[in-house]
């Protein structure tokens, strides 16, 4: 996560990860699975800094 930050890649945190870490993502799902891309983008969409 902090190596896609750094080199300005999105990402998303998926799979259990301690708190701190999934912290450093732009958003967090316990699964993809099912997730089609506008479900993707909703995710990444609901992080409230407009970005």
């Amino acid at each position: 996560i902090r190596s896609a930050r750094a080199a300005g890649i999105t990402c998303i945190a998926v799979g259990p990860q301690p708190a701190h870490v999934a912290m450093e993502a732009e958003a967090y799902a316990l699964s993809i699975t099912g997730m089609d891309l506008a479900t993707i983008a909703e995710l990444l969409a609901a992080r409230g800094d407009g970005a």
